[in-house]
C-alpha cells in the first residue's frame, strides 16, 4: 500500500515472523502498515534488486487477512494520533542528554519496534554486546566509574536476536542477556527487558525469550551518559550505533514487570503508571521534540531528520503460510548464511545435495583447499578448506565458481589419498537475477553434476568422501569446525535438501519442480516456507538451522510448481481363510502417479501371526504364502517410489489340517543270517498317529519259509524265532489300529548247524604240520586261537633273548640267527608263569639287527580244562596279546622292527618246526579255530571275531576250523587251499571251542537330558541322564563336577637365536646345520604342532662386512619361506652397527618378503603417524593356536625409543591377544 504524509511518498512493506503463544488481541485494530523514511531509495530489502515485488505485493496480502487503518493524511482527524519515530540506520537518533532521572538500579525497558533494515552497531564494552541500539542510556566508554552502560536493549548485530546488557557498579563489568527468536524486517515486535537485581529477562511479543541468572550486581545508576533512542551515547553524548526502522510506544519504568503485566499493557499506549518514570507515545506527529507522557521532564530532542511514520499497530502479525525462499546479501560486513551446526546425521558418504538458487550479485569466494575449487561461493557445503586428511575435511560442496555450477569434496579416511579434492565444474553459464536449480550426486564411484536437471558434468572418482566431517554444514556460507564462516552467496535460495544417497537423473528431474517435505533417505530439507527468521527441517531429523548475518530476508521462493508427490496407493487384497497344507494366493495392486521419477518397489511381510510364513516371491504383487502353523495372520504389502512408503494389510485365517487316521507303519527289521541251533532276535519298531484311539496290535508270522517258526512271543515287537530247519524264512510283522493294517516282512537265512570239533592234543609228539607256507609270512599279523589247556606240555625255545613256551600257533622256532631260518611268529605259553606269549626274530631293515628276538609277556595265568580265546597283534612296532577279547599286554618298540616275513621255517599247530620240519615243544590239550590274518587287527574286531567260526574274510591268509572230524588232513577254509596234516600218534578228534565267552563290555557313554550341554539351571540344579549297557548289568551312575576348561591340543614356539657362528665367513662355518634346524622344524610341524618360529637376531656375525654369511643365511630361512610356519625376526648387534644401519640385513629380509603372508601384518613405518621408516627391524605378527590369540612383536637389537613407543602403540591396538615381544638383548 502506499499514502502521502506531509509530502512524502512511502511505499508499504510487511515481513514475516512465527513465535509461538503469539496472542492477537481483537479489541485493538489488526493493522500491518508502514510508511518508509523518506530517504530509503529500495524498500523494503535493502539490495533487492530481483525486479520483482515480493509475493506479489506483501501489503495486499496481508490487506486480505485483517481490517486495515486507514492511511492518515495532512487533514486527518488528531483525535486518534498513532505515529512513531523512524531512523534511518546512519545517524538519526533522540537524545534525552545525561538524564539523571533516568537512572534506575532495577528496571524494566518496553518498546515497539519494526526493523527495516541493517543499521549500524555499537558495543557495550569488553565482555558485553554488539548490537544495534533501540533503547540506551551508556556504550562502552569507561570501566568502573559513572561513565559506565546502566542499560542498552538493542538488536544482536551477527544473529539478529534481541540483546540487553548493563555495566556493575563494582568495577564496570558486563552482563549480557541474548534472546533467541530472529527479528524480520517490516514486522512490529514488542521487546522488553527487566532486571531485578539478579536476573535478566528478555521478552519478544510478550512471551520470555530468555532468562539469564548474573548474580548480585548494581547496574550503573548513576552513570552520566546520555540516554537515547534509536543510537548509544556516551557521556559526552557522542553516538554509536543506529537503528534502522521504526521505534512507538517506548517505556522506561524502575520496577520489574512480569510477564503478565507486559502482556497486560503491551497491546495499547500507556500514559502513566506506577514505577513508570519515563514513556514516549511518539504521537507528536511533526517536530523535532517528543514528550514524556508521565509527568516527569524526559524529554527528547530528534537529530539529524529523524522522520516520522505511522505508529505500531499493537500487535505483532507473522506472514501466511506461502512458497518464500531466503535473500542473503553475499556481502562479508552483512555476513548472512544459515548454519546446522556440526550436524553429524548430515554427514554421508554418498550423497545428493540439490538447491533452487537465484544469484543477484557478486557474493564472495572461498575455497575448497589445495586441488580442489579455488575460488567459489557456497550455495549448500558441510565443511571448507581447513584440514587435510583428517575429520576437518569436506564431506560434500555444492556451489558457484565464476558463473558456472561447481561441487567437490575431500577423500575419507579409508580412501587411496585422505584429504584429496575432486572439483567438479558444470560448463552453463549461471545468469543473473533467474531461478536455476542446482545438484550434485555422489554414488561411491561417480560424482555428477545437474543444472536444471540436466547433467552438467560426471567425473569417476571411486573413493569415499570425508563422511566423519566435523565441518560444520551451512547454506549460502562455508563453516569450518568451530563455525568461522568463509564465503558469502548473494542472492535467494529455496528448498535445499541433503540426501544419504545418489538420486537418479530421472528422480532429480521429477524432484527439483516440487517440494518434498519428507522421504526416505532424506536427510534434511529446508522450504524456507514455516515463517520468517526461521529455518525448520521437514525431513523429520530435526536439522533446524539458525539464521546469521545482519541483512537476510525472506523473499518469493522458487518457480516450484509441481505437484507433491504422494505415496503410493496400496490394496492387499481380500481377507483370505485357507485350510492346511494349502497357501494363501496373495493379489496385491498398486496405484502410484510416478512422480518421483523412480519405479515403485513392492514387499510381502508377516507383521502377526503363531508360525513362520515363507512367501513365493516377497517382492511380486503377486504371491503364494506358506504357513507353518494354524492361525490368525495379518500380512503387510508395502511399497515404496523412492520417496514416500505406503502399506496395506491382509488377515489369513489358517485352519489346522483336516484329521486322517492313517495305518500304523512298520519296520519289521533287517534281514539276518543265523546257523542252528540258535534263533533269529527279531526287533521290529511301529509307529502310528494314535488314531482312532489305542495302541496298534502287533503279530509275528512266518510269510514263507520250508519248516516251521515258533516266536517266544508273537504280539510284541521284539522278540525271538527258533525255526525247525535251515533255509530261507520270511517272516511278517503286522500292526493294527483298529480300523487300518501295516506290514513290513524281513527274510532270515538259517543255516543248518556245523559239526564242532577241536585236535585233543596229548602233549608229547603230536602237532599239525603246514609245511613252510609261504603264504603264511608277514610282516604284519594277527594270530589267534580257542585253546583248552589240559596238562603241561612240552616247551621249546625261541632263541636267544627269545622265550621258552609251550607253542600253540608257530611259523618256527630257535635254528639259526639272520637269515631266512629266523621264526616270523610264535604264539605259546610260557613254560614259567603260565601265561600267554609271543615273540618274532627281526628281519632285514636300515640299522636293525637280524635275527633279534622280540618277545611279549602276558599277565593272566592259564589255568587247566578253561576254554580260552588268544590272539596276538604286531602292527610293525607295537606287540599286543588279548585274552578272551581282553588286551592282556602291550609293547611298543623303540624302533619299528620287520619279523623275518620271508621265513622258510615251516608253520605249525600245537607244536614248533625249523626249516626242515623237525619239531619241537607240544602243547597238551584242545586247539580250535586257528586263524593268521596279514594285519593287526583291532580289539574291537578280536572280540567281534571270537564267538564264531569265520569261514573267509579280506586279510585272512589261513583260517582252519579243525571239524573235520575223521584223518589226518585239516583243510584251510580261507581259499588259500594251506592244508595241514596231523603227525603223531598222541592225539583225538574232540568237542570243539563253545564260542560262549562272555566279554564284559563297558556301557554306552550316558545321553545327557538336562540341562542342556551349556546350558543353565537354577539350583540346586537336577541332574538327568540315560545309560544303556548290552550286557543289562546293574550300572550306577556317578556324576562329577568341575570349573569347565578349554581343553586344546599342545603347541609349540620355536626359537632361532644367534645363527651368526654357522655363516661366519672368518672361521670354519656350518651353514647346513642352519638349514638343519629349520628342515628340522618344518619336519616337526605336525608332531610337535609347531605354530611360530622366531628369529632372536644375530642372523650373521660380521654386519655388512661379508655378503656371503647372508646368502647362507637365506637359504636357511628360505626353508620356513616354503612352509606353511608363521615366522618373524629382528636383527641383533652383528647384524646392525651402533647407528642402526643394516644394509645387508634389509636387502635380503626386506618387507616385501614377508607382507604376502597372512599372518604378517606390518612394521615400523607403514603407518602415516611413525615418527621414522625402519622397514623389517620391527615387525608384527598374528597367530593362533589351542585356543589362544597372540600377538607377536619383533623389535630390533637394544630397544630404541622410537621402537617402545610403536610397540606400545601396536601392543594398545590388539588389547584382547597375549603378546610375545622378540628382540636380542
Amino acid at each position: 500500500m502506499s499514502r502521502i504524509r506531509n509530502g512524502r511518498h512511502a511505499v508499504g512493506y510487511v515481513g514475516v515472523l512465527c513465535l509461538l503463544g503469539v496472542a492477537v488481541f481483537h479489541g485493538a485494530p489488526l493493522i500491518l502498515s508502514a510508511a518508509a523514511p523518506e530517504r530509503r531509495s529500495v524498500y523494503p530489502y535493502p539490495g533487492w534488486s530481483l525486479g520483482q515485488p515480493l509475493l506479489p505485493r506483501a501489503a495486499d496480502l496481508l490487506d486480505r487477512i485483517r481490517p486495515r487503518r486507514p492511511a492518515r493524511s495532512a487533514t486527518a482527524s488528531p483525535s486518534v494520533p498513532n505515529d512513531a519515530l523512524h531512523f534511518d540506520g546512519i545517524d538519526d537518533r533522540v537524545t534525552f542528554g545525561a538524564a539523571p532521572s533516568l537512572g534506575v538500579t532495577t528496571f524494566t525497558i518496553e518498546t515497539w519496534f519494526r526493523r527495516d533494515g541493517p543499521g549500524a552497531s555499537a558495543t557495550t564494552g569488553s565482555g558485553g554486546i554488539i548490537a544495534v541500539p533501540l533503547v540506551t542510556k551508556g556504550m562502552a566508554e569507561a570501566d568502573g566509574d559513572n561513565r559506565d552502560t546502566n542499560y542498552f536493549l538493542g538488536i544482536d548485530g551477527k544473529r539478529r536476536v534481541l540483546a540487553a546488557d548493563f555495566e556493575d557498579t563494582v568495577n564496570g563489568g558486563n552482563h549480557p542477556a541474548v534472546g533467541v527468536t530472529p527479528i524480520c524486517d517490516g514486522i512490529w515486535y514488542h521487546a522488553a527487558a527487566s532486571y531485578d537485581g539478579t536476573t535478566w529477562r528478555l521478552y519478544l511479543n510478550g512471551n520470555l525469550e530468555a532468562q539469564v541468572v548474573v548474580g548480585a550486581f548494581t547496574p550503573r545508576f548513576d552513570s552520566i551518559q546520555h540516554a537515547a533512542l534509536g543510537t548509544a551515547l556516551n557521556s559526552s553524548g557522542n553516538a554509536g550505533g543506529a537503528f534502522m526502522g521504526a521505534l512507538d510506544e517506548v517505556r522506561i519504568w524502575n520496577v520489574v514487570r512480569n510477564a503478565s503485566d507486559i502482556q497486560a499493557n503491551m497491546t495499547a499506549p500507556l500514559a502513566s503508571g506506577a514505577g513508570l518514570i519515563a514513556r514516549w507515545g511518539l504521537d507528536e506527529g511533526a517536530g523535532t521534540a517528543i514528550a514524556d507522557s508521565t509527568g516527569n521532564g524526559n524529554a527528547g530532542t530528534l537529530l539529524n531528520g529523524v522522520s516520522w511514520t505511522t505508529g505500531t499497530p499493537f500487535v505483532s502479525t507473522p506472514l501466511p503460510a506461502g512458497n518464500y525462499g531466503v535473500h542473503l546479501k553475499g556481502t562479508t560486513g552483512a555476513a548472512d548464511y544459515v548454519s546446522f551446526g556440526t550436524a553429524s546425521s548430515l554427514g554421508t558418504p554418498t550423497f545428493t545435495v540439490e538447491t533452487w538458487f537465484m544469484r543477484d550479485g557478486t557474493g564472495v569466494t572461498t575455497s575448497t583447499g589445495t586441488g580442489g575449487l579455488t575460488s567459489v561461493v557456497p550455495l549448500v557445503s558441510k565443511g571448507r578448506n581447513d584440514g587435510e586428511g583428517n575429520t576437518l575435511d569436506i564431506n560434500y560442496f555444492l556451489g558457484l565458481s565464476g558463473s558456472v555450477l561447481a561441487a567437490d569434496f575431500e577423500e575419507g579416511a579409508t580412501g587411496t589419498s585422505p584429504g584429496l579434492n575432486h572439483p567438479l565444474t558444470g560448463v552453463t553459464p549461471i545468469l543473473n537475477n533467474v531461478w536455476y536449480h542446482g545438484a550434485v550426486t555422489y554414488d561411491g564411484t561417480t560424482l555428477e553434476l545437474y543444472l536444471n536437471g540436466v547433467l552438467e558434468g560426471a567425473m569417476v572418482v571411486g573413493q569415499p568422501p570425508r563422511s566423519d566431517s566435523i565441518e560444520q554444514a551451512a547454506l549460502g556460507s562455508a563453516l569450518n569446525s568451530t563455525g568461522t564462516a568463509s564465503g558469502f552467496f548473494a542472492g535467494g535460495l529455496d528448498e535445499a535438501r541433503i540426501w544419504n544417497y545418489a538420486r537418479t537423473a530421472a528422480q532429480i528431474a521429477s524432484g527439483k519442480d516440487r517440494e518434498i517435505a519428507a522421504a526416505s533417505g532424506l536427510l534434511g530439507r529446508w522450504s524456507f516456507n514455516e515463517c520468517c527468521g526461521q529455518v525448520p527441517d521437514s525431513s523429520g531429523h530435526t536439522q533446524n538451522g539458525t539464521m546469521f548475518g545482519s541483512s537476510w530476508t525472506w523473499v518469493a521462493g522458487g518457480p516450484l510448481t509441481g505437484t507433491a508427490n504422494a505415496a503410493p496407493a496400496v490394496d492387499a487384497g481380500l481377507d483370505q481363510t485357507i485350510t492346511l497344507p494349502a497357501t494363501a494366493l496373495l493379489v496385491g495392486t498398486i496405484t502410484d502417479d510416478g512422480r518421483s521419477g523412480t519405479p515403485v518397489s513392492t514387499t510381502w511381510s508377516k507383521t502377526s501371526g503363531p508360525g513362520t510364513v515363507t512367501f513365493g516371491n516377497p517382492l511380486a504383487l503377486s504371491s503364494t504364502a506358506a504357513f507353518s502353523l494354524s492361525g490368525t495372520y495379518v500380512l503387510t504389502l508395502t511399497a515404496n517410489d523412492g520417496e514416500q512408503t505406503a502399506s496395506d494389510t491382509i488377515a489369513i485365517q489358517v485352519n489346522p489340517a483336516a484329521i486322517v487316521n492313517l495305518a500304523p507303519v512298520v519296520d519289521a527289521g533287517p534281514d539276518q543270517t543265523i546257523t542252528l541251533p540258535a534263533q533269529a532276535a527279531l526287533a521290529g519298531t511301529v509307529t502310528d498317529d494314535g488314531l482312532p484311539g489305542g495302541d496298534p496290535i502287533a503279530t509275528w508270522t512266518k510269510v514263507s519259509g520250508p519248516g516251521t517258526v515258533t516266536f517266544a512271543q508273537p504280539n510284541e515287537f521284539q522278540t525271538t524265532a527258533a525255526f525247525s530247519s535251515a533255509g530261507t524264512y520270511v517272516l511278517m510283522l503286522s500292526a493294527s489300529d483298529g480300523v487300518l493294517t501295516g506290514s513290513d516282512t524281513l527274510t532270515v537265512i538259517v543255516n543248518a548247524a556245523v559239526t564242532n570239533k577241536g585236535i585233543d592234543f596229548g602233549g608229547t609228539n603230536a602237532y599239525v604240520t603246514l609245511g613252510p607256507a609261504l603264504g603264511l609270512d608277514s610282516a604284519t599279523f594277527t594270530i589267534e586261537a580257542w585253546f583248552r589247556r589240559d596238562g603241561t606240555g612240552v616247551t621249546t625255545s625261541t632263541g636267544t633273548g627269545g622265550v621258552t613256551a609251550v607253542p600253540l600257533v608257530t611259523k618256527g622256532r630257535a635254528e639259526s640267527d639272520g637269515s631266512n631260518v629266523d621264526m616270523n611268529y610264535f604264539l605259546g605259553i610260557n613254560g614259567a608263569t603260565n601265561t600267554l606269549v609271543a615273540d618274532f626274530e627281526e628281519g632285514v631293515s636300515t640299522g636293525g639287527t637280524p635275527g633279534l628276538n622280540h618277545p611279549i609277556l602276558g599277565t593272566t595265568p592259564i589255568l587247566n580244562n578253561v576254554w580260552y580265546h588268544a590272539a596276538a597283534t604286531y602292527d610293525g612296532q607295537t606287540w599286543r596279546l588279548y585274552l578272551n577279547g581282553v588286551q592282556d599286554s602291550t609293547l611298543t618298540l623303540p624302533i619299528a622292527r620287520p619279523p623275518r616275513s620271508d621265513s622258510i621255517q615251516h608253520a605249525a599247530i600245537g607244536s614248533a618246526l625249523t626249516s626242515t620240519g623237525v619239531a619241537a615243544g607240544f602243547f597238551d590239550g584242545v586247539i580250535d579255530e586257528v586263524r593268521i590274518w596279514n594285519s593287526a587287527r583291532t580289539a574291537q574286531q578280536i572280540l567281534d571275531g571270537m564267538t564264531g567260526e569265520i569261514l573267509s574274510a579280506p586279510g585272512l591268509l589261513g583260517r582252519w576250523g579243525l571239524n573235520e572230524g575223521s584223518g589226518t588232513t585239516v583243510a584251510d577254509s580261507s581259499g588259500h587251499s594251506i592244508t595241514g596234516t596231523i603227525v603223531g600218534a598222541n592225539w583225538t578228534w574232540a568237542q570243539g571251542a563253545p564260542f560262549n565267552i562272555i566279554v564284559n563290555t563297558a556301557p554306552a557313554v550316558p545321553t545327557l537330558n538336562a540341562p542342556a550341554n551349556a546350558g543353565s539351571s537354577n539350583s540346586p540344579a537336577t541332574l538327568d541322564v540315560t545309560v544303556f549297557d548290552a550286557d543289562s548289568d546293574r550300572m550306577t551312575a556317578t556324576f562329577y563336577g568341575r570349573q569347565k576348561s578349554i581343553v586344546a591340543p599342545d603347541f609349540t614356539l620355536a626359537t632361532l637365536p644367534d645363527t651368526q657362528y654357522y655363516v661366519d665367513f672368518l672361521t670354519a662355518s656350518n651353514p647346513q646345520i642352519f638349514t638343519a634346524q629349520t628342515n628340522w622344524i618344518v619336519a616337526n610341524q605336525i608332531r610337535l604342532n609347531i605354530a611360530f618360529v622366531s628369529h632372536l637376531g644375530d642372523v650373521a656375525q660380521n654386519i655388512d662386512q661379508y655378503e656371503i654369511e647372508w646368502q647362507r643365511a637365506n637359504t636357511s630361512m628360505t626353508v620356513l619361506d616354503q612352509s606353511t610356519i608363521p615366522h618373524g625376526m629382528s636383527p641383533g648387534n652383528h647384524d646392525e652397527t651402533a647407528g642402526g644401519v643394516a644394509n645387508f640385513y634389509d636387502q635380503y629380509f626386506p618387507v616385501s618378503r614377508f607382507q604376502g603372508y597372512p599372518w604378517y601384518i606390518g612394521y615400523l613405518g607403514q603407518e602415516a603417524d611413525d615418527p621414522v621408516n625402519r622397514q623389517n627391524k620391527n615387525n608384527y605378527e598374528l597367530f593362533s593356536v589351542g585356543g589362544l590369540d597372540f600377538l607377536v612383536i619383533h623389535v630390533e637389537m637394544d630397544w630404541p625409543d622410537y621402537s617402545v613407543a610403536w610397540a606400545d602403540k601396536i601392543i594398545k591396538r590388539y588389547p584382547n591377544r597375549r603378546v610375545i615381544l622378540s628382540t636380542h638383548l
